[in-house]
């Protein structure tokens, strides 16, 4: 609820000052795995260490949160889309080359996919179909992280974009979403 009264809040000053705003969300994955092979108390050591490199991360105007279960988002203020992604691009690579905690003396590294979305006073929406835009970015990047084994930051926006059927290189796409 904290989530949602902070963001309501930002879009509004968001329309007085016609800046931008962006959501990320991602998610753990496999995290399952985590908890099923070390234990809840490792899971729950890796999502603490997870929220700690998070926050140490990202501006103090931003705000990050657990959103459910394994799934985080964070709200960036005055943020544009390509600003947003790099941030996004940051904290996955920081979060995959970091052990996230130690079980038996094994070092367990985690990855994430990740949604963007971004708010724009020239396509103004409500908080929750801007989560929703970025939910469905998620969606695309972990069904896309399942079928070629890498992680993309999939941003939302307002206008299609269409993938080749063939020689589609994941990694070394930017992928955008209607």
């Amino acid at each position: 609820r904290f989530f949602y009264e902070v963001a309501e809040k930002e879009i509004e000053r968001s329309k007085r000052s016609r800046s931008s705003l962006s959501v990320i969300i991602f998610d753990i994955d496999h995290f399952k795995n985590v908890n099923d092979t070390y234990g809840h108390f490792t899971g729950d050591e890796v999502l603490v260490n997870l929220a700690d490199i998070c926050q140490r991360n990202i501006r103090t105007m931003d705000l990050f949160a657990r959103f459910g279960g394994e799934e985080f988002v964070i709200l960036l203020p005055d943020t544009d889309p390509r600003s947003a992604q790099d941030t996004a691009e940051r904290l996955r690579e920081m979060i995959a080359e970091m052990p996230m905690a130690t079980a038996r003396t094994t070092e367990i590294k985690i990855t994430i996919s990740v949604g963007v979305a971004n708010w724009d006073h020239n396509h103004p929406i409500e908080i929750t179909t801007l989560l929703e835009h970025a939910d469905q970015a998620l969606t695309v990047a972990l069904d896309l992280a399942t079928k070629y084994q890498s992680h993309l930051i999939l941003l939302s926006v307002f206008q299609p974009v269409y993938l080749p059927t063939s020689g589609f290189n994941p990694s070394a796409a930017e992928v955008m979403l209607d």
